[in-house]
């Protein structure tokens, strides 16, 4: 006898929930064409909450609540990526090989696909589903993919993964079947808040970084975003301010536009008022928005994120892509935010990940050869 189809349902509350939850992807445009699909028409000075709630109360079929979780399982331009060195060259077959036994050990739900990307990469797609009870409940259950990019260069083996736990894990486990078929233990290379020694070290990194992506020129800084360090963090919080922030409003306010004069004004960041009452009270950049012009063929706008995730258990270093404005013939740029195509993405991931690693070089190198406060050895 057949198993039973399982069965699902969603309560009015529920819809209204869940269709209130995302606003990026539930705006007014798609709220009155969902009405049109059924045959209502909706007035154009109707609030979004009024048509959530004349909506919710509508009957919908499995497959027209699965293409509204569609919506919720789409990351799209706003996925973040990380990027890890594994001192070692491995093979692709090898890679491949690990890969086989990782295909073992998937749970229910989870699926693997392969593909060798000439002699020197390997590509892999994981799909599972990934759960979070602390969200509405149609999108407690989201279906998931990370696309993990191996590229073998000289002697590293250099893996590209979304900057998520599952992704993270995938990896983590990849590794250590590597490394024991080769009974070896290789050096692992992360971009990592604990890599830059100070408050002051923290902050040049994303200077730096939005002013020196190679083809690109810097345009504006969108967004900033500071922490302070913890009081008993003497590297990084100045001992003559006792005081704690709680609230960092004023403080991003006011390192965006540091950060703008820094990089558009050329203005020095070391001796700048701000900068030093910034260091002074132990805060550092941990998150950047920026848009850069591309200095090549077709010259579009380019915005970019890249941010320092979790800084209290770690933090490691993540970035994206979030898309481009390109060029209009008046040579003024879309207003619109456009996707970019897969291969133009890559070549802008990979150009943020060789500029941000080289800056993490020299500050770490620079945090090692430096001798301590009591004025011993160099570490």
């Amino acid at each position: 006898m057949p198993e039973p189809l399982p069965l699902y349902c969603a309560t009015d509350n529920e819809m209204y929930s869940s269709l209130m939850s995302a606003p990026q992807h539930f705006n007014l445009s798609e709220l009155r064409e969902m009405g049109l699909r059924r045959g209502i028409l909706y007035s154009k000075d109707d609030e979004r909450e009024y048509l959530i709630d004349q909506l919710s109360t509508q009957s919908f079929s499995y497959d027209q609540m699965r293409a509204i979780q569609e919506h919720f399982e789409y990351r799209g331009r706003g996925e973040k990526s990380t990027v890890v060195r594994i001192n070692h060259a491995f093979t692709v077959k090898e890679i491949q090989e690990a890969t086989e036994g990782y295909r073992n050990s998937l749970q229910s739900g989870e699926n693997i696909f392969t593909r060798a990307d000439g002699p020197s990469a390997y590509d892999i797609e994981l799909q599972y589903v990934e759960t979070d009870f602390s969200l509405v409940r149609l999108r407690q259950r989201q279906k998931r993919d990370a696309s993990i990019h191996f590229q073998i260069e000289d002697n590293t083996t250099v893996v590209t993964f979304p900057s998520t736990t599952k992704a993270f894990e995938a990896v983590s486990c990849l590794r250590d079947s590597l490394s024991k078929a080769k009974k070896i233990d290789p050096l692992v290379e992360q971009i990592v808040l604990a890599g830059l020694p100070n408050a002051g070290s923290r902050t040049k990194f994303f200077v730096d970084l939005i002013t020196g992506v190679q083809n690109f020129v810097l345009f504006d800084v969108v967004r900033v975003r500071v922490e302070q360090a913890a009081k008993d963090d003497k590297s990084l919080l100045d001992e003559e301010n006792g005081e704690e922030a709680k609230e960092y409003s004023d403080e991003n306010e006011e390192m965006l536009s540091l950060v703008r004069a820094v990089a558009l004004n050329g203005e020095n960041l070391l001796q700048s008022r701000v900068y030093q009452d910034l260091r002074k009270g132990g805060y550092f950049i941990t998150s950047v928005r920026w848009k850069a012009k591309l200095t090549t063929a077709p010259y579009s706008l380019v915005e970019f994120d890249a941010a320092f995730e979790d800084v209290t258990s770690g933090g490691r270093f993540r970035f994206s892509v979030l898309g481009w404005f390109p060029p209009t013939k008046t040579g003024a740029f879309r207003k619109v935010i456009a996707p970019l195509p897969d291969i133009r993405r890559k070549e802008f991931l990979e150009a943020i990940d060789k500029r941000s690693i080289d800056l993490y070089r020299v500050a770490n190198s620079a945090n090692n050869e430096a001798p301590d406060k009591s004025g011993g050895a160099p570490k």
